[in-house]
């Protein structure tokens, strides 16, 4: 036998022995009962009983405090507020000039790396007449890497975003799409209009990591926009991005004990 498995043995002696104990009263009661001994009722009260030394191990051996005190610190490490790590960030403009004129002085002076970094457009509902499709179309082409189109109401508050690829891609636009979202922001209805395709659910950098993974839980995307505590877009958060970070408070709480 190796050194490692012994010095292992002897560390969890006493939950061995315990749990085997527990498994040979188990099978004697089940054995009683299959040979059915008049005298022996097989009911809640023996597997109790064949339950005592595992529960005698685990207290002698300090398990079901380490696992009470692993409980306690794990569930402080999940309320703490979400905040902005491992946020991707929503660099975006957050007013688009609403003339062509204007567009194509903007386009004029924005250099090439910021208009890389460029992933959102925003836009604010209720405004009619102020947007033109003409202008939308210049920066879905002008803009590479943009992502998704957020949408706020008259105060700046976010309502909802929209990916960026159901308008079309470049000189491949979707007219009647493009045409929808004009039509929503003049009416306040974008949600309405695209019932499939607008997410309003959000989280909030002030919620706990347990509540934005239930969002997360309750909903079929694979990232949600990330709110501040005033109600603006900040970015958006992935699933993967923050069960990681759930991940990491068990194993930190674990390895804190």
């Amino acid at each position: 036998m190796s050194t490692n498995l012994r010095v292992t043995l002897r560390k969890y002696a006493t939950l061995i022995y315990g749990a085997g104990l527990t498994l040979i009263l188990v099978e004697v009661f089940l054995y009683l009962k299959h040979i059915n001994t008049p005298d022996l009722d097989l009911d809640l009260i023996w597997l109790i009983v064949a339950g005592i030394p595992l529960s005698l191990a685990l207290i002698l051996g300090g398990y079901l405090r380490k696992s009470q005190a692993l409980g306690i610190k794990l569930e402080t490490s999940l309320q703490s507020p979400l905040g902005r790590v491992g946020m991707i960030s929503g660099e975006g403009i957050d007013e688009p000039p609403d003339s062509q004129k204007e567009s194509d002085e903007y386009f004029k002076n924005l250099q090439e790396n910021r208009r890389r970094e460029i992933q959102r457009l925003s836009f604010v509902a209720g405004r009619p007449n102020y947007y033109h499709i003409n202008v939308l179309k210049e920066y879905l082409e002008k803009l590479p890497n943009l992502k998704f189109i957020e949408v706020r109401d008259l105060n700046g508050r976010f309502q909802c975003i929209l990916p960026v690829k159901i308008f079309g891609y470049k000189s491949h636009f979707d007219n009647e799409a493009i045409d929808r979202l004009l039509l929503g922001l003049e009416q306040q209805k974008v949600k309405e209009l695209f019932p499939y395709d607008a997410l309003s659910r959000t989280i909030r950098e002030d919620e706990s990591l347990l509540e934005s993974l239930e969002k997360f839980r309750a909903s079929d995307f694979a990232f949600l926009p990330l709110l501040s505590k005033g109600g603006q877009f900040l970015g958006i958060v992935e699933r993967e991005t923050l069960e990681r970070r759930v991940l990491d408070q068990v194993v930190a709480a674990d390895k804190s004990l």
